[in-house]
């Protein structure tokens, strides 16, 4: 399983369209915040809309530009120009929102996370997140995915509704792994699993519910992941896995939630001993187990494969309870 099919499996996350908009004017939408583990998200099919959230983020959108929201913000979609009377709504497949015109339409809807990696996928990712999807390197497929949304929108059959459910599931995957390409460097846990030093690892952390995993953020922007893994309840040994963003290294950051960690195995866990692995070469990962009192125990040669297919020997360090 690859690293975007494991964040939505493990997230456990739905989708639905909720309402399709159609305007001619100048329009205001507030929306409130987003009850706890659902993401709002904004796909503009034709036109051009502002969206902005109550922390001060303005972001322009133009066709093909999904936007997601993974913190639930309040925020307000925009347009200027005079305001026009509201259409009825039409009794098609979505509830139709709008004065009825032709030169902005967008569809709202929300994913719902449900699954282990929740708490984690709403941190570490940016919100709001804007993809333009048409941009990408998987653009025909993207045009594919937004003209079989817009055909069901306009012909509703049977099943339509369904489709629709499925398609935002597909909207998803392929605009994460869109941003997951982009040039530009993806943010958040998708940038973090495209380091090619560390993806495996990370992928490895994730891949262990049972085991608690956090976000590091400074302020309100997410700096990094540390968590436990290979829990063995024989010797009551746990590893401390970690990975921080280049620019919040060597301020401390790692060593102290490192140390964090180290009392809450010890503590509330029951563990005897906490290993950390630090790749051979890594200087500055190797000093911060030394710190904190870790002792080098064994080294594993060719010990992990890195993202790019290279092998690299790690430094086993251990700390036993003290």
């Amino acid at each position: 399983m690859n690293q975007i099919d494991q964040l939505i499996s493990q997230a456990g996350i739905q989708g639905t369209f909720d309402v399709r908009c159609l305007y001619r004017g100048g329009f205001r939408l507030p929306h409130e915040q987003s009850p706890a583990g659902v993401m709002p998200f904004h796909l503009l099919m034709k036109g051009e809309i502002r969206v902005s959230t109550a922390q001060g983020d303005d972001v322009t959108l133009r066709p093909g530009d999904l936007l997601l929201l993974p913190g639930g913000e309040p925020h307000t979609i925009w347009r200027e120009g005079d305001t026009l009377a509201l259409a009825e709504p039409g009794d098609g497949l979505l509830p139709q929102r709008g004065d009825g015109g032709d030169q902005v339409e967008f569809l709202c809807g929300e994913y719902r996370y449900q699954g282990p990696l929740r708490p984690l996928l709403l941190d570490a990712l940016p919100s709001p997140l804007c993809i333009p999807l048409l941009t990408s390197e998987s653009q025909q497929s993207l045009r594919l995915v937004l003209s079989l949304i817009h055909q069901e929108l306009q012909r509703e059959q049977q099943g339509s509704g369904a489709v629709l459910t499925a398609l935002s599931q597909v909207l998803l995957a392929m605009g994460l792994r869109a941003h997951a390409s982009d040039p530009h460097g993806a943010l958040g846990l998708v940038g973090a699993l495209q380091d090619p030093r560390l993806g495996r690892s990370l992928q490895a952390m994730l891949a262990d519910p049972a085991n608690p995993v956090f976000t590091l953020r400074v302020g309100d922007a997410f700096a990094g992941l540390i968590g436990f893994k290979s829990a063995d309840s024989t010797t009551l040994t746990i590893e401390i896995g970690y990975w921080l963003r280049s620019e919040y290294q060597g301020r401390g950051l790692m060593t102290a939630a490192a140390e964090a960690l180290c009392r809450m195995a010890f503590g509330q866990m029951g563990m005897e001993n906490v290993e950390i692995k630090c790749a051979a070469g890594n200087l500055r990962s190797n000093r911060i187990p030394l710190r904190l009192g870790f002792r080098l125990d064994r080294i594993e040669v060719r010990g992990e494969q890195l993202a790019d297919g290279e092998f690299t020997d790690l430094n086993v360090y251990r700390l036993p309870r003290p």
